[in-house]
C-alpha cells in the first residue's frame, strides 16, 4: 500500500471504528429512553422523556426537530390546560421520528464509511504479474490473448516495410499541383513558415506556464500509470521543481542532435480496455515523457495550423454554398472535425480524446456521434431529393495504423511540409525505440523499425499528416471530403461513381504507404427511398467493401437509420457479468457496473431527433434485456444483485435511492441510466418531425408565392414585354423544377429543418421540487450533471432518503476523508486485472 493511501486507510479505519462505536451506543441509548417513554401512559410525561432523551444523546446529531422551540413548547405545557392531545401526540410523533432518523443516520454512514475502506484496501491488493483479465474466457485465454497481442506486435514493429519514396513523392507532388497558383502559395507558405518554426523551436525557453499544460496533456493521457501519474499530479501543483524541470527540458532542446533513448530499452506495457482492446504503451520516464510532449505538441499546434490554411485555400475543393443553408452546414461541420485530434494550442492539449473522456465534449465518441446523425440525416434528405439516385455510404479504419506506419513514408511526408533535417532525424530516433516486452528480465531489446508509439503527440501528429495527404488526395480528385477521426474514415453520397472513385484513390495512396484498411471494420451500403423497412442495408458495388457500415453496437439500415446489433452486444453481457461476480468491494462493484452501462449507452449513440422515438425504444429494450442476461438470478434487478454479493448490505434494509444517490453526497453512486431515457421519451415525445417528408407541400407553396412576388414587381416596374429592358437576376422567372435543386444551397426553411433533425434531445425536466427540497439539494457537494441525475433520482424514488431521515443531509460527512471519497469518485476501472 502507498504512503498516502495508507495514511487514507489509518485515518478511515480510526473514522470507520467511531462510527461504529456511535451506532451501538445510540441504539443501546434509545433503546432505553423509548422503552421509558412506552411504559408511561402520561401524553406530557412522553413528551418530556422523548424531548431530555434527544437533548441527551450521547452522539451529537443535527436535528430535523427544532429542539429550541420543543424545549418552549415542553415549558409552556405543563401551564397551558387547553394543548389538545392531539398536538401532544404530533409532538410525540415528531420526537419518535428523529430518533428513528439518528438510530438510521448512524447506521447508514457505519456502512458508506465501511464500503469506503473497503475500496481503498482492496484498490492496493496487487494483481498477479502480467495477468490479464478478459473475464469472458479461462486465465490460460486470457494470457493467450496478451500474448497474441505482443505476437502481433512483434512481427510487425521489429521488421520494416518497402516504401517507394519516388513513387510516393511523385503521388504527393500530383496531389499538390505546383503548377496550379493556389496550391504552390499554399505549400510555399507552409514550408517557410515550418523552416522558421524549425530554428526557433531549438532556441526556445521552456516556461512553467507551458510545461504544466504538459503534465496535464499527459495526465489526461494512457501513456502513464500508477505511481508515475500521481507524481504528475504533485508536480504539477509544484512551481520550483516545475521551474528546475523547465530549465533542464530547454538545455536538452538545445542538445537535440544528441538526445536519445536509453541503451537498455523502454518496458512496453500491455493493457485491455472495456472495449476488448489490447493497447501497448511505453513506460518511459516521467522527464522523457515531459520532454517528448513538449515537442510534439509544438509541432503539432504549428502543422495544424499549416494544414488547416492549406484546407482554408483554393486547394481545398468545396461546393459554394449560401450561408444559412444546408450545404454550408456541412461545410462547417467538416470544418469543425478537420483535424480534430491535433491540439489547437499548447493550453488546449488533452482536450481531445481519441476513445472517450467523460470530462468534456471533444472526443471521438461524441465527434463519431455527430457523424451518424449527419449521415442518417442526409440519407433522409437524398430519399426526398434524389428519390431516383443510390445513396452510397462507406465506413472504414486502418488496420493496426499505429503499428503499421512506415518510418519511411514518416519521413518523406515531413520533409515535403518543410521540417527540417535536424528535425526529421530526431523524429526517426524517436520512432526507433529500443523495446522490451518482459519487465525485469534478461529480455534482449530489439530496436523498432516500423510503427509508432502509442499515446504520443508525436505519433498522432505523423498519423494525421499522413493521412491528411489521402485526404487532400481524395478531394482533388473527386470533390468529396471524407469525415475522419485519425484512422477512422467515413464518406457518402448520392453520386455512386465519386464513392468508388474515392475508395480507389484511398487504395491507390495505402498502398503506396504500405498500409491496408481493415476487413473487419470497412462497409459499405446503399440507400434507396422506395426501401423503409428496418433490414440491414446492402452493400454498396465492388470494388466497396462487402459488408455492413457499423459503429460501436449500431448497424445500418436501408432506410437510413440505425437499428442495435444484439450480437455486438452480447460479447460483452458476459464480461460484466463475470467482472462483477469478480469484484471484492461494493463500490468497486458500483464501479463496474456504472462503466458498462456508460459503455453500452455509448455504442447505442445518442439520441439525435433524426433518430426519432424508435431509436430511444431500441435502447430501453437492449438495456432491460441486458440486465436479464446480467442479472440473471434476480430478474434484472441489479440492487438484489449487489445486496445479495455483500454482506454488510444485508445486514441493512437498504433503501433503493440510498444506492443510487450519488457518492459524494454519502450514497452508493449507483447510475441508473433509465432515468435520463424516460426523461427523453418525455422529449421525444413532442418532437414534430424526424424527417423532411412535409416540405415539398412547402417548397410549392413557397415558389409560387415568390414567383407572384416577382411578377407583380416585373409590372410595376414595367419590364414586361419590354425586350430592351436587362431584367435584375432576382427578377427573373425560376421554374419549379430549379427552384426545388436550391434546397441544399440557399433554402433557409430546409436548413432549418436539417440543423433541427440533428439535434440531440435534451432530457425533459421532472424534478419539479419544492423549495425546501431545492435548498437541502444545493447545501449537498454536488454540482452539474451529479445535481441534475440527484433531482431525478429524488422525483422517481419518491424522496426515500428525505423521508427516512428527515433530510437529504443524511450522513455527516466530516466523519469521512473528503480525499478519499473524491479520489474513489473519480476512480478508473482496472480492466486489466
Amino acid at each position: 500500500m502507498s504512503s498516502l493511501n495508507q495514511i487514507l486507510y489509518e485515518v478511515t479505519s480510526e473514522k470507520i471504528l467511531e462510527l461504529q462505536n456511535q451506532k451501538v451506543t445510540l441504539e443501546s441509548y434509545y433503546r432505553g429512553v423509548l422503552k421509558r417513554a412506552d411504559a408511561t401512559d402520561d401524553l406530557v410525561q412522553e413528551i418530556e422523556i422523548l424531548y431530555e432523551g434527544i437533548k441527551e444523546a450521547p452522539v451529537h446529531q443535527k436535528t430535523n426537530v427544532n429542539m429550541e422551540s420543543a424545549g418552549l413548547f415542553i415549558e409552556h405545557i405543563a401551564k397551558d390546560i387547553s394543548t389538545s392531545d392531539q398536538l401532544r401526540r404530533q409532538w410525540i410523533d415528531s420526537f419518535r421520528k428523529e430518533i428513528q432518523y439518528s438510530i438510521c443516520k448512524c447506521t447508514y454512514s457505519y456502512v458508506f464509511g465501511k464500503s469506503l475502506r473497503d475500496e481503498l484496501k482492496d484498490a492496493d491488493a496487487a494483481p498477479l504479474e502480467n495477468e490479464f483479465y478478459v473475464v469472458s474466457k479461462e486465465k490460460k485465454d486470457q494470457m493467450n490473448e496478451r500474448e497474441k497481442t505482443i505476437k502481433e506486435l512483434e512481427e510487425r514493429v521489429f521488421e520494416s516495410g518497402d516504401i517507394q519514396v519516388d513513387a510516393l513523392t511523385s503521388f504527393l507532388e500530383q496531389t499538390f499541383d505546383m503548377e496550379d497558383v493556389a496550391v504552390k502559395d499554399a505549400l510555399d507558405e507552409c514550408r517557410k513558415s515550418t523552416k522558421d518554426f524549425c530554428e526557433n523551436l531549438l532556441e526556445t525557453d521552456i516556461s512553467t506556464y507551458q510545461l504544466r499544460h504538459c503534465v496535464s496533456g499527459l495526465l489526461s493521457s494512457d501513456l502513464l500509470s500508477g505511481e508515475k501519474l500521481t507524481s504528475l499530479q504533485q508536480l504539477k501543483e509544484n512551481e520550483p521543481y516545475l521551474q528546475d524541470l523547465a530549465t533542464l527540458l530547454s538545455s536538452r532542446l538545445r542538445a537535440i542532435k544528441s538526445w536519445s533513448w536509453p541503451a537498455h530499452g523502454v518496458h512496453v506495457d500491455v493493457r485491455r480496455s472495456i472495449a476488448g482492446r489490447y493497447r501497448a504503451f511505453l513506460d518511459e520516464d516521467i522527464i522523457t515523457a515531459l520532454f517528448l510532449q513538449y515537442i510534439g505538441v509544438s509541432f503539432a499546434v504549428h502543422i495544424k495550423a499549416k494544414l488547416r490554411q492549406m484546407y482554408d485555400s483554393r486547394l481545398w475543393k468545396r461546393v459554394s454554398a449560401k450561408d444559412g443553408s444546408i450545404h454550408k452546414h456541412r461545410n462547417n461541420t467538416h470544418a469543425a472535425n478537420f483535424l480534430s485530434v491535433l491540439p489547437d494550442s499548447m493550453d488546449s492539449q488533452g482536450s481531445f480524446a481519441y476513445e472517450y473522456s467523460e470530462s468534456g465534449a471533444n472526443n471521438a465518441v461524441n465527434v463519431k456521434n455527430s457523424l451518424i446523425h449527419l449521415l442518417a440525416t442526409d440519407a433522409q434528405l437524398h430519399k426526398i431529393c434524389k428519390p431516383d439516385q443510390p445513396f452510397t455510404v462507406v465506413r472504414t479504419d486502418m488496420e493496426w495504423f499505429g503499428p503499421s506506419i512506415e518510418h519511411e513514408s514518416i519521413t518523406v511526408v515531413m520533409k515535403f511540409l518543410g521540417i527540417s533535417d535536424i528535425w526529421v532525424d530526431f523524429m526517426i530516433k524517436f520512432l526507433k525505440v529500443p523495446m522490451t516486452f518482459q519487465q525485469d528480465t534478461e529480455e534482449d531489446v530489439k530496436v523498432r523499425k516500423r510503427g509508432v508509439p502509442i499515446s504520443h503527440e508525436l505519433s498522432t501528429l505523423f498519423g494525421e499528416c499522413l493521412l491528411f495527404m489521402m485526404e487532400a488526395s481524395v478531394n482533388r480528385e473527386t470533390g468529396i471530403s471524407l469525415h475522419r477521426i485519425h484512422d477512422d474514415f467515413w464518406f457518402w453520397d448520392s453520386d455512386q461513381a465519386k464513392i468508388v472513385q474515392a475508395w480507389e484513390v484511398m487504395n491507390k495512396f495505402a498502398k503506396l504507404v504500405n498500409l491496408k484498411f481493415n476487413e473487419e471494420k470497412s462497409g459499405s451500403a446503399v440507400v434507396s427511398s422506395s426501401k423503409t423497412g428496418t433490414a440491414i442495408a446492402e452493400f454498396g458495388p465492388e470494388p466497396l467493401p462487402q459488408a455492413s457500415v457499423k459503429w460501436g453496437s449500431l448497424v445500418y439500415r436501408e432506410d437510413g437509420l440505425f437499428q442495435i446489433d444484439q450480437e455486438a452486444v452480447s460479447t460483452h453481457v458476459e464480461e460484466m457479468r463475470s467482472k462483477l461476480k469478480n469484484t471484492k468491494t461494493v463500490l468497486s462493484w458500483v464501479n463496474v457496473f456504472n462503466k458498462y452501462m456508460a459503455f453500452f449507452l455509448r455504442s447505442f449513440g445518442s439520441c439525435a431527433k433524426v433518430f426519432g422515438m424508435q431509436h430511444l425504444e431500441q435502447i430501453f429494450s437492449n438495456l432491460q434485456l441486458i440486465q436479464k442476461k446480467v442479472f440473471q438470478e434476480q430478474n434484472g434487478n441489479a440492487l438484489a444483485a449487489l445486496t445479495a454479493q455483500f454482506e454488510i448490505l444485508q445486514a441493512t434494509d437498504m433503501l433503493d435511492m440510498w444506492a443510487y444517490w450519488p457518492l459524494p453526497a454519502g450514497g452508493l453512486g449507483m447510475k441508473n441510466v433509465l432515468l435520463e431515457l424516460g426523461a427523453l421519451k418525455v422529449t421525444l415525445s413532442k418532437v414534430e418531425h424526424t424527417d423532411f417528408s412535409d416540405l415539398p407541400k412547402l417548397d410549392k407553396h413557397k415558389w409560387e408565392h415568390e414567383e407572384n412576388e416577382k411578377e407583380e414587381k416585373r409590372r410595376k416596374q414595367g419590364t414586361d414585354g419590354n425586350p430592351s429592358f436587362t431584367m435584375k437576376s432576382e427578377l427573373k422567372p425560376q421554374t419549379f423544377e430549379r427552384y426545388c435543386d436550391e434546397r441544399e444551397f440557399s433554402l433557409a426553411y430546409w436548413k432549418n429543418r436539417y440543423a433541427e433533425l440533428l439535434e440531440i434531445a435534451a432530457p425533459a425536466d421532472q424534478s419539479n421540487l419544492d423549495a425546501g427540497l431545492t435548498m437541502q439539494l444545493h447545501r449537498l457537494p454536488l454540482e452539474g450533471d451529479n445535481l441534475e441525475y440527484a433531482q431525478r433520482v429524488i422525483a422517481y424514488y419518491d424522496n426515500q432518503l428525505g423521508r427516512a431521515f428527515g433530510s437529504l443531509e443524511f450522513i455527516d460527512m466530516s466523519l469521512i476523508p473528503k480525499s478519499l471519497v473524491e479520489s474513489i469518485n473519480k476512480a478508473k476501472v482496472q480492466w486489466d486485472d
